[in-house]
């Protein structure tokens, strides 16, 4: 498997490097996602659905390695993402200045809440509407 290139020492990763979370994620089997949580050690904690509506949470270290996984057996999918969706989100929120992503995850009212960083460092959380994409809601630090 391949490695996630994500920095060791940060709680975020760049936008692009979010792609390989998300590919490393696809080839273990996840098809849905409710949450993915970029780590102070640079892991990735993914929570989602695998084929056949099983429920998992599973740690990637930062190379790429399984190293936490737990199922739940089927669990009605409600308020979830495809890799498509959050892939859109992100880029909706990189035009309002994320440059580094923290955390993804996905709320009852369909909404995708994009937490990060911008260039200078600042931190921004963005909310888009899953379908439509359009931004929602932007709070940046000051």
């Amino acid at each position: 498997m391949g490695a996630l290139s994500m920095p060791m020492a940060q709680a975020d990763i760049s936008v692009e490097d979010l792609h390989g979370v998300l590919e490393r994620s696809a080839e273990y089997g996840f098809t849905y996602y409710k949450d993915i949580e970029i780590d102070d050690d640079g892991s990735a904690e993914i929570e989602g659905w695998l084929a056949g509506n099983a429920m998992a949470k599973v740690t990637f270290s930062a190379q790429g390695a399984v190293v936490e996984e737990r199922t739940r057996g089927e669990r009605e999918r409600k308020h979830s993402m495809q890799q498509s969706d959050v892939r859109a989100a992100v880029q909706a929120a990189a035009g309002e200045g994320l440059t580094r992503v923290d955390d993804v995850q996905i709320n009852r009212k369909n909404v995708i809440e994009v937490e990060g960083q911008t260039a200078d460092g600042k931190d921004i959380d963005v909310r888009v509407q899953l379908g439509s994409f359009d931004i929602v809601k932007v709070d940046k630090d000051d």
